[in-house]
């Protein structure tokens, strides 16, 4: 079903995609309103101390519920607001740190219904939340309620995403990017086929880079040079072996069909 389909994987669409934007673009704003004090002083300055503070309580709360996270200091910088206001918001996060991100600020707005932008604020954060949860706990193919999940929580998603672009407020920082085209694929393709979009995603690879960039810094002790030119023999050894099994696993299957056209001689 797939062999002719260009496939979404979810990590890159959402977490390393619509994600930094959607945590950015809520975090800047809610520093804007105060939400963890209110500062003097240059751009900077004031935001600095709010989302250090902001910082601090996501640590708090990551630190509460058990999840691991090595997310850097929210600052201006990481926010992508090094040239102040006129820039756009954006996270500069890996993959799983952006998902802790998402889920502690979908508990924190939860509850915002102050105005209309706050509760499509609240709904997009949510909507990420629930669709994170729900690929990450799913087998290969959803349930039903689990399919019936993902087609609430994209509808949510995109309608309030698109209302917060469209308002007088979100048009400076709730944009749409390409990857937002791409969710709308992945959300179509798990709808028609309910296969789970985390089951092809790349956590994996990025898992082993971070294992031999690990075990290669305790053998090589000698400098950069060593440590990437060890790298690369690792992965050129991974490949290597993958060959010669498929090799031969192809030779053993020409063997056997030659034996058998053989003995019908």
């Amino acid at each position: 079903m797939y062999q002719d389909t260009a496939l979404f994987e979810w990590m890159h669409t959402s977490a390393l995609g619509i994600e930094p934007r959607a945590n950015g673009a809520a975090l800047m704003e809610m520093a804007t309103e105060g939400r963890w004090g209110r500062f003097r002083g240059e751009f900077k300055v004031r935001y600095g101390i709010a989302l250090k503070r902001a910082w601090n309580e996501f640590k708090d709360y990551c630190k509460a519920h058990r999840l691991e996270q090595k997310q850097p200091q929210f600052t201006t910088v990481t926010l992508g607001m090094a040239d102040g206001a006129q820039s756009l918001p954006e996270l500069k996060a890996k993959a799983r740190n952006c998902m802790r991100v998402t889920q502690w600020l979908a508990s924190l707005t939860r509850n915002d219904r102050s105005d209309t932008h706050s509760r499509n604020r609240s709904r997009v954060l949510w909507a990420l939340a629930s669709l994170n949860d729900t690929f990450l706990e799913a087998g290969l193919w959803l349930s039903d309620a689990e399919a019936a999940t993902v087609e609430r929580s994209g509808r949510i998603l995109l309608g309030a995403w698109a209302r917060l672009r469209a308002d007088a407020e979100g048009t400076k920082y709730w944009g749409t990017i390409p990857k937002h085209h791409a969710a709308m694929h992945v959300l179509a393709d798990v709808d028609a086929s309910r296969r789970n979009p985390a089951s092809y995603w790349c956590f994996s690879g990025e898992h082993i880079m971070g294992v031999s960039r690990r075990s290669l810094a305790r053998q090589y002790q000698n400098g950069l040079d060593n440590r990437i030119l060890g790298s690369s023999l690792v992965r050129l050894g991974l490949i290597c072996k993958r060959s010669a099994r498929a090799l031969a696993s192809a030779s053993s299957a020409g063997s056997a069909s030659g034996s058998s056209k053989r003995r019908r001689l």
